[in-house]
């Protein structure tokens, strides 16, 4: 087949070459397609399967072969054309049209498309397990990058001990604040998407936050004000905000700020209960910074700064041996993180699995310890000190 020819960029458009059925019908195609083109495409497949095929059959090869040939605006615009409820085609168009979209760059399209194939499988599964891993995997990735942790902690959840899965996966589910995310690649990677994509609400205020850890303060505010601006009511933009002013020493815009929040609720962003839990702690309101830390660690039992501000609130309301207790685990999970950063950097190495699966027990998190075991034993299935490990954890009810 001749190479496809490209007629426009970017944007899925679905007005373009117009091509006469056999019928005499006149259909239009999509843009980057030719007459030809589908002609090819109608030969090749008729005489791949023996049958002749009818549009969407045509679209679908058009679609993979743009693919292949990397001309990923044109394999777009085929893909939306295929409609969800294709028993053929509908499940895998969208799968592969948000791989598409993620290569553009079009990271809001991308997790649309995603996040439906998600939904269609789990109404109707038709493609492989190995299949729904891919999506949820890129789907992860992109809120990683975003550093949207709530979602992509409760992604994960459905695959993190899949044999399919990556070791990224169990890391993300049972440690979510715990992964190191201000990396320069994952920055340098978000500041791609942005020049796609400027005015994408979620990618700039993970920019603000990413700024805020790299002491650009000034340039987070910036950039973050203006997205309170525009949504008001968006409280990750307002509470990404908030931790700027509280790390810049802003401390009379910070109360004026917090006193301005809405009640608590189930939905609020993690780093909100977080920050309430300090202002509570910052004011002498130890029991409402317990509430609020103990609110969060019932949420991500792992989050080293929450078992932080529960041992201040403790110590400053008498409360030793919890006081005790909380820092110990605070000190223990950061060797844990220690351990996370070599994972990152080898994911085939199991000493650093065995020795947090120690550490999780040491503290008593042992549905952790398990799956941080189960995992290393995919790497090292024979080893005997980790079998030993996961045995007695297994037993445990």
């Amino acid at each position: 087949m001749k190479k496809l020819r490209i007629i426009v960029a970017l944007g899925v458009a679905v007005t373009g070459v117009v091509w006469m059925t056999g019928a005499g019908l006149s259909e239009s195609l999509p843009v980057g397609v030719s007459a030809d083109d589908y002609d090819n495409a109608v030969q090749l497949f008729a005489a791949h399967y023996g049958n002749t095929p009818d549009r969407i059959d045509v679209l679908s090869l058009l679609a993979e072969q743009s693919v292949q040939q990397n001309i990923p605006e044109t394999a777009v615009a085929c893909f939306d054309e295929i409609p969800d409820t294709h028993p053929r085609y509908g499940h895998s168009a969208r799968l592969q049209q948000g791989q598409v979209l993620y290569r553009l760059g079009r990271v809001a399209e991308s997790e649309k498309h995603l996040r439906r194939f998600l939904e269609l499988e789990r109404l109707q599964p038709m493609m492989t397990r190995r299949e729904l891993v891919v999506a949820t995997e890129h789907l992860r990735y992109l809120l990683g990058i975003q550093l949207r942790n709530e979602e992509q902690h409760e992604l994960v959840r459905s695959i993190y001990q899949l044999e399919e899965a990556s070791a990224h996966n169990t890391i993300v589910y049972c440690f979510p604040s715990l992964m190191i995310w201000n990396g320069s690649g994952a920055i340098q990677q978000l500041e791609k998407f942005l020049e796609t994509d400027p005015r994408n609400m979620h990618l700039r205020i993970a920019l603000g936050r990413y700024r805020t850890r790299q002491g650009r303060l000034d340039e987070a505010i910036g950039v973050l004000e203006q997205c309170c601006d525009e949504e008001p009511d968006n409280l990750a933009a307002r509470a990404t905000l908030l931790q700027v002013l509280r790390e810049r020493g802003d401390d009379e815009r910070f109360v004026a700020m917090m006193q301005q929040l809405p009640d608590e609720n189930d939905q609020e962003p993690w780093l909100l209960i977080r920050l309430r839990g300090h202002d509570h702690n910052d004011h002498g309101r130890h029991a409402d910074a317990i509430r609020c830390f103990e609110r969060m660690l019932h949420i991500d039992s792992t989050n080293a700064e929450s078992w932080l501000g529960l041992a201040r609130a403790c110590h400053e309301a008498g409360d030793s041996d919890r006081h005790r207790q909380a820092l110990e685990t605070a000190q223990v999970l950061a060797r844990v993180q220690n351990r996370i950063g070599w994972i990152q950097e080898d994911p085939r190495e199991v000493r650093p699995l065995i020795e947090i699966a120690e550490l999780c027990r040491q503290i008593g998190l042992n549905h952790h310890a398990l799956a941080v075991a189960q995992l290393a034993r995919r790497v090292d299935p024979d080893n005997e000190k980790l079998n030993t490990i996961f045995s007695e954890l297994a037993e445990k009810p």
